[in-house]
């Protein structure tokens, strides 16, 4: 009776040795160093002056969600090769949602506070559009001259098409660029930088396309 005897105390040994490490185990699956992933957005500025136009209430501008290049899809971007030349795709930066869905909702905020005589919309919501923005990004990204080491230059190229919806006229075309120097080879002040690039050429954009809208 003795080996059974001793199996079954080993056996309880080894158990109660069991249950001591799992809530040890525990803790240490819940504890990490590693900080967790910046997640980054584009916020509408205020406008200091904003523009008064002659329309009669309601008017509806409607911004469709803009057409992106290739690589451009989804909350983080990828390091992509282009006829030799090396584009950083926002390479580990993760964005609060989909980059497109982010610059429309953007560009609606941005008109909200410019066109304040507007009923800004997205398709989600269906009105009967007096007028549509549709944005095609061209370009919205730091470029790195050789190994991403260095110094990227930011560039932001973007297409508005201004549409009277009522007779599908085509009312404005613009096609508006930027290009600088990032202050440093930092994720945060890259996606600052490209977004500062964003907003001014949006707000040049609505300037211009003003005196369309009666």
């Amino acid at each position: 009776m003795m080996p059974v005897k001793n199996f079954k105390s080993r056996s309880l040994i080894l158990a109660a040795a069991a249950l001591g490490i799992l809530p040890l185990t525990g803790c240490i699956t819940l504890r990490s160093d590693t900080p967790p992933p910046a997640v980054y957005r584009l916020d509408a500025a205020p406008v200091s002056e904003p523009i008064a136009l002659n329309v009669p209430a309601p008017t509806v501008l409607m911004v469709n969600e803009p057409a992106m290049p290739t690589g451009f899809t989804g909350e983080n971007m990828v390091l992509h090769f282009d006829g030799g030349r090396r584009q950083e795709f926002y390479a580990g930066a993760f964005w609060a949602d989909d980059l497109a869905h982010l610059i429309q909702e953007y560009v609606v905020a941005q008109g909200r506070a410019t066109y304040p005589d507007l009923v800004l919309d997205t398709a989600k919501f269906g009105l009967a559009p007096d007028y549509t923005l549709n944005i095609d990004i061209l370009d919205f990204q730091p470029v790195y001259d050789g190994a991403p080491s260095g110094i990227p230059t930011l560039k932001t190229r973007v297409r508005y098409a201004l549409m009277d919806s009522r007779d599908n006229a085509l009312l404005t075309d613009l096609i508006l660029e930027r290009s600088a120097p990032a202050q440093d080879n930092n994720l945060s002040l890259i996606t600052n930088g490209l977004e500062n690039q964003l907003q001014d050429m949006t707000s040049e954009a609505f300037t211009l396309m003003a005196p369309k809208i009666r």
